[in-house]
């Protein structure tokens, strides 16, 4: 949960193509496979590509799990730039309001 700046309105008519990682650090995308479907690397990789080649313009998010290590959504991040994504964004939750005295 971050106090953070929302992206700019999407310029692409095509919805957020988003990468979610789960606490295992499992990986999967709302798009091209079925929702529930863990992706490994090379299988992301081809979903995205072909997701980005025909809407190059589509904003691409990560949402991971806090409890996921950093260098896994690093890698992820890799990923989605070597299949086209030229911006990636995170999906966040808006932090916790200060605590009345």
């Amino acid at each position: 949960k971050v106090d953070a700046r929302p992206l700019p309105p999407q310029r692409s008519p095509d919805p957020p193509l988003v990468l979610s990682i789960d606490e295992q650090a499992r990986m999967f995308v709302n798009i091209g496979s079925a929702p529930d479907a863990v992706l490994d690397e090379d299988t992301l990789l081809q979903i995205v590509t072909a997701a980005l080649s025909s809407a190059p313009e589509r904003e691409v998010l990560i949402k991971a799990d806090t409890r996921v290590d950093y260098g896994r959504v690093l890698a992820a991040m890799v990923l989605l730039q070597r299949s086209g994504a030229a911006r990636v964004g995170f999906l966040t939750a808006p932090a916790d309001p200060p605590a009345r005295p």
